[in-house]
């Protein structure tokens, strides 16, 4: 049954990232299993992520960047 899982719904790097960032689903041995074939760990592969998404010239990448800096966005009404 579950080759039949995992050959309809494959796991990719979007569903690990985010059963890393949930407290209650961060230690899923099939997330464990995604990390140990790839041989890293939970926070090497979230700083992957990061790089991989967070680069290049468009105005995103200032938001990465400035991660915690206020922003007029970030100011009440």
């Amino acid at each position: 049954m579950r080759a039949g899982f995992d050959h309809r719904f494959p796991i990719n790097d979007l569903h690990v990232c985010a059963a890393l960032l949930d407290p209650s689903q961060r230690h899923l041995d099939i997330v464990q299993d995604y990390l140990t074939e790839r041989e890293t760990n939970g926070v090497q592969f979230l700083s992957s992520i990061i790089d991989k998404y967070c680069t290049g010239a468009t105005a995103d990448t200032a938001r990465c960047a400035t991660v915690g800096e206020p922003t007029a966005d970030d100011e009440p009404l």
